[in-house]
């Protein structure tokens, strides 16, 4: 109920139709509008390519080395930036221990995205009968104090995920996509819409899927 009124809300403005009018066409443009097109995969590993195909990223490599050593010294030589379509992740530990990590970078990343457009996080409540608070980041990156009061979702409760890969996703790790997550909140479409283009033209990201 309270989304079908904030719908309706939003289709009264002008400047809101307009921006999810754009907000097709984006989808549309870079392609991710098909179902089931995200998956986890496991990154190409170079020692698995034919043999031309390997010498050439062992010559590539030498000249830019990207990769830790110690990856060598135990046989897998991942190609950096590169998924296996043809290997699915199957452990759960893995895509947990993967997701800690990119939890991490991800945090940083929203506070750039919502730097960028005037976007606001969730603040903790300061008694037990507080209305939930949003502080925009542009008003507090900058004061510690109130800095410390934002709130950045934590990684998926482990029970949930597997409730989750049981149910719906045939206990398959791969397709469980929201291990680590985090929100940006939005007093109108317009920020929204500069948000979704400063992520998509942002280097150190890849969209893989947009929903709603």
């Amino acid at each position: 109920a309270k989304y079908d009124q904030l719908w309706r809300t939003l289709m009264l403005g002008e400047d809101s139709r307009a921006c999810i009018k754009h907000l097709e066409q984006v989808v549309r443009m870079i392609g991710l509008d098909e179902k089931n097109y995200c998956r986890q995969h496991n990154r190409m590993r170079a020692d698995k390519l034919p043999p031309k195909l390997r010498a050439r990223y062992l010559e590539q490599t030498a000249r830019n080395p990207a990769l830790n050593p110690l990856f060598f010294d135990m046989g897998r030589w991942y190609v950096v930036d590169r998924q296996d379509p043809s290997s699915l992740v199957s452990s759960f530990n893995q895509l947990y221990f993967a997701a800690a990590i990119a939890n991490l970078l991800l945090v940083e990343r929203v506070k750039a995205w919502a730097e960028a457009s005037q976007g606001m996080f969730r603040a903790g409540k300061r008694t037990e009968g507080d209305r939930e608070r949003f502080l925009r980041w542009n008003d507090v990156k900058d004061h510690e104090g109130l800095r410390a009061q934002v709130t950045f979702a934590a990684l998926k409760r482990h029970g949930r995920a597997v409730e989750k890969l049981q149910r719906s996703y045939g206990t398959s790790p791969s397709r469980l996509l929201d291990v680590s997550r985090n929100s940006i909140i939005f007093e109108s479409m317009v920020d929204l819409t500069n948000c979704l283009g400063t992520i998509i033209t942002d280097e150190n990201v890849r969209v893989e899927r947009l929903k709603n």
